[in-house]
């Protein structure tokens, strides 16, 4: 029901954690230079759903779209 908002996840805290803490975590992540560019190789793009629930995340593939080349072919990701 929301406008979709493409993104990549690469974490996520638990509910748990402290605001302050929280806080705490962005500060020291946002002084941090971004790490050396690294070349790799994407098959597919798999579009997610992820619903959050108090035993973890859970993910739902909705979709995939392979992008060519040879490990596209062998079902690689």
């Amino acid at each position: 029901e929301r406008p979709l908002r493409p993104h990549i996840t690469l974490g996520r805290p638990r509910r748990s954690v402290p605001d302050g803490q929280l806080g705490r975590i962005g500060s020291v992540l946002s002084t941090l230079d971004p790490p050396a560019s690294v070349a790799w190789d994407v098959a597919a793009v798999d579009v997610m759903r992820s619903e959050l629930h108090p035993s973890g995340a859970r993910y739902t593939v909705l979709g995939a779209a392979p992008l060519g080349g040879a490990s596209a072919q062998t079902g690689g990701r």
